[in-house]
């Protein structure tokens, strides 16, 4: 519970402020050196005291503040987050979007932390952040990496394109992607793109909703997907504008 790491490790830091104040008094009154190390001792065996109790808070901002140092620096812009299970072409799409090249490997569970690139649409600059590929499993079972990118389709993202994998090779049946489409959509009322990547190994596959259909490999369908996003970008600038 955040809100309660945050109640507990401020009335330690007030706690130990406090005592500091009392302490630094205690120092000023003392006449020999001794009397000063021993007031010195009291003041960190208080302070340990403190620690000890909240220690379970300490460990947890401590793992937070390592987590955060390691994410990506990101700018004030108009971002697309790009989700969808592992291995379905996420950072295939952002390299194909962006020009950026990270590293990708055929195996899923590739991308452990967020990737950033941008791209320039003739009238802003967009960001987009490749997001751990979720599972379709409910939210409490979900570990830190999918946590991470349901943090980014929350907090950080203005737009969400799914990603599909016709092929299915990636492990996953289309009927299985199709459910975390529909969560993502639910969960985080957000505009969402679907896209259908991987037609140069299945062709034009007939399907049951509406997407993009493109090949992060050979670029077929990117335009189209482009102007399906620049069509959202300018919706919402028109609704906010209003």
């Amino acid at each position: 519970d955040l809100d309660r790491t945050a109640y507990r490790v401020s009335w330690a830091a007030k706690r130990i402020e406090g005592m500091k104040m009392l302490f630094l008094q205690k120092v000023g009154r003392t006449k020999h050196t001794q009397d000063s190390r021993n007031v010195r001792k009291e003041f960190f065996g208080r302070v340990a005291d403190f620690t000890r109790k909240c220690s379970n808070e300490f460990e947890l901002v401590s793992y937070l503040w390592k987590s955060l140092k390691n994410l990506p620096d990101l700018k004030e812009e108009k971002t697309f987050a790009i989700a969808g299970l592992p291995n379905v072409g996420k950072t295939s799409l952002l390299k194909a979007l962006t020009g950026s090249a990270p590293e990708i490997q055929p195996y899923p569970f590739t991308t452990k932390g967020l990737m950033v690139g941008y791209a320039n649409f003739g009238f802003e600059e967009i960001q987009f952040i490749d997001t751990p590929g979720l599972l379709d499993r409910p939210l409490q079972k979900r570990n830190e990496i999918e946590l991470q990118s349901i943090a980014v389709l929350r907090t950080i993202s203005d737009f969400v394109i799914y990603v599909f994998d016709l092929s299915e090779t990636c492990g996953f049946p289309l009927e299985k992607q199709k459910n975390l489409f529909e969560e993502v959509k639910k969960t985080f009322g957000k505009p969402v793109i679907a896209v259908a990547n991987k037609v140069d190994i299945v062709g034009g596959r007939e399907i049951d909703f509406d997407c993009v259909q493109v090949s992060c490999e050979t670029g077929d369908g990117m335009n189209k997907l482009k102007e399906a996003m620049i069509s959202i970008l300018r919706k919402k600038s028109s609704d906010n504008y209003e």
